[in-house]
């Protein structure tokens, strides 16, 4: 009877220090974690945020890696209308300037002015940081789209990004355009083709089937100077296109990447 109890003893013995220890280790391990979170927290740059005619951007943000970045975004407005007005500044290095974006909203659309890297700071992802905090004021604002007009260098760029060709009815010149890729004996025919056809018979979906066609000329490179040309000889320098904010969410995963790229504490 006594040995029974002296094993019960030791088994209780054993039982409370293995429960002692993964108490212990449990503790260590979730302080260990709680140091690395905090560690992380205080090593990523936090954006800066303010309001400005009731909208709420990201008004500073430094980053330091893949290259280190000042960024800063003021508001301002024009004596020519309403709208709040932004230009967003970057700076490397020395306080060197080497990109601006300047946008305005007018409610739940922001209307790209230019975009712009310096030529020699060109091909190392200024563009791209600046089209981030541009999505950034899109979500924090729940606005619908993004509209611009692109130049013809500048299409690749905006499509990387989901921008898409978005010209209306009544606010580009449709069957100059079509016209003129029809004419264009240098472009594959089933363009062509494509294009004869929606000349021919202007029908339901008419606008969708044109912006469908156009991007998939801008997607081969091929869409040129020559085809915004009027019969008087006037080139429209730009193309409209814009940006949903449904074609921002359904590609998310590559906008959290870009933004884990360049160091922004931020997800779509």
């Amino acid at each position: 009877m006594k040995k029974y109890i002296l094993q019960q003893v030791n088994f209780l013995d054993y039982f409370f220090i293995e429960v002692a220890k993964k108490i212990v280790f449990g503790f260590i391990k979730n302080m260990f974690s709680l140091r690395k979170l905090f560690a992380r927290q205080a090593t990523l740059p936090q954006i800066k945020y303010k309001k400005y005619a009731g909208y709420k951007y990201p008004a500073k943000i430094t980053v330091t890696s893949p290259h280190p970045i000042d960024c800063e975004i003021e508001p301002y407005h024009t004596k020519y209308d309403d709208y709040p007005y932004f230009l967003t500044t970057l700076y490397s290095g020395h306080n060197s300037e080497v990109g601006t974006h300047r946008y305005y909203i007018d409610h739940d659309i922001m209307y790209g002015i230019k975009i712009e890297t310096k030529f020699s700071q060109r091909g190392q992802g200024f563009g791209e940081f600046m089209r981030l905090l541009s999505l950034i004021t899109m979500k924090e604002n729940n606005l619908r789209e993004i509209k611009i007009e692109s130049l013809l260098s500048a299409i690749p760029f905006h499509r990387k990004y989901f921008f898409e060709p978005d010209i209306e009815k009544n606010s580009f010149p449709i069957k100059i355009l079509l016209t003129n890729i029809k004419n264009d004996e240098t472009l594959p025919p089933h363009f062509r083709t494509a294009t004869k056809g929606l000349l021919r018979h202007p029908q339901e979906h008419f606008i969708r089937k044109v912006n469908s066609l156009i991007a998939k000329i801008m997607d081969k490179h091929l869409l040129k100077r020559k085809h915004l040309m009027t019969p008087d000889g006037y080139i429209y320098g730009a193309i409209p296109m814009r940006l949903k904010r449904s074609n921002v969410n359904k590609n998310k995963d590559f906008f959290n990447a870009l933004f884990k790229k360049h160091g922004i504490d931020y997800e779509i």
